[in-house]
Formats: structure tokens, C-alpha cells, sequence
């Protein structure tokens, strides 16, 4: 959660925390002994950013006390605008909206519900329709050696 710096007053970076931190894993797979792994072509990031970013949202709040204000990102799982993300991003807040990164629209925000427990929230993007909605993996499909991209 990017939130403003008690000392400098300044605004960390707001690039979505999802994309700050990409780790790309490719071949990490150990070899067996005296064997050479076998070579496997990096995977291309502007290509895997220009697939993730319009589905994804920076979300910004307002605590009710003392003018805090925190943000985040989240993850569009609907068209009409719901929206994955983590309970410590809304939690508290007083009012809270969210810019999509696939039209740069700002929409109201209504907290759908909550886990404390797991830290996940559901959001709804109050009049968004339309929008592109992330692309969701499994692992199940994945070989042994094959280049992945963890963002999180």
C-alpha cells in the first residue's frame, strides 16, 4: 500500500504495486545432476505489462482521521466493475475511489465485502461498465522448466 511519508510529506511512487513489483522466473528449475538445463527464451515484459495493466486499478482513500490517505491497486474480475483487492487498502477508509489504468475513468467505490483474516476485499466500481478484466492463470497447465511471471 503506497501511503504518504510522515516525514517528506511526499507521495511514494504510484505505480501500481502489482506491476512494482514484477518478478520474472524463468528457468529456475534445477537440472539433473550433470545434465545442462535446457535454454528457454526470456519472456517479454512489455508484452506481459501491455496484458496486465488494463485490468488493473489504483485505488485511493481517505481515513477519517487526521487527513490520511493510503492507496493501492486492485484487480478488475468484472466488466461492470468489481474489483479484487486487499482488505488493508480499504480498511478504515472514510472514502475511496479507484482509476482505471484501461480508460483513466475515476469511480466512487462501494466495499461489496471483506476478509480481515485472508486481507482480501471486494470493491464495485460504482457505474463502470465495459471495462477489461485481468486474465486470470493456473499453474495446473504449467510444465517443469517453462518460463512463469509472478506479479504481486
Amino acid at each position: 500500500m503506497d501511503s504518504t511519508h510522515p516525514r517528506s510529506g511526499h507521495r511514494f511512487a504510484r505505480l501500481p504495486a502489482v506491476l512494482a513489483s514484477l518478478a520474472v522466473v524463468a528457468g529456475m528449475v534445477a537440472a539433473p545432476a550433470g545434465a545442462a538445463p535446457a535454454p528457454v527464451a526470456p519472456i517479454d515484459q512489455s508484452v506481459l505489462m501491455g496484458q496486465v495493466v488494463p485490468g488493473l486499478v489504483d485505488i485511493n482513500t481517505t481515513l477519517g482521521y487526521q487527513g490520511a490517505t493510503g492507496a493501492g491497486t486492485g484487480i478488475v474480475l468484472d466488466p461492470n466493475g468489481e474489483v479484487l483487492t486487499n482488505n488493508h487498502v480499504i480498511e478504515g477508509a472514510t472514502d475511496i475511489t479507484a482509476i482505471s489504468l484501461a480508460n483513466s475513468q475515476t469511480y466512487a467505490v462501494d466495499v461489496i465485502g471483506f476478509d480481515r483474516a485472508n486481507d482480501i476485499a471486494l470493491v464495485r466500481l460504482r457505474g463502470a461498465f465495459g471495462l477489461p478484466t485481468a486474465n486470470i492463470g493456473t499453474s495446473s497447465n504449467l510444465g517443469v522448466g517453462q518460463p512463469i511471471a509472478a506479479i504481486g
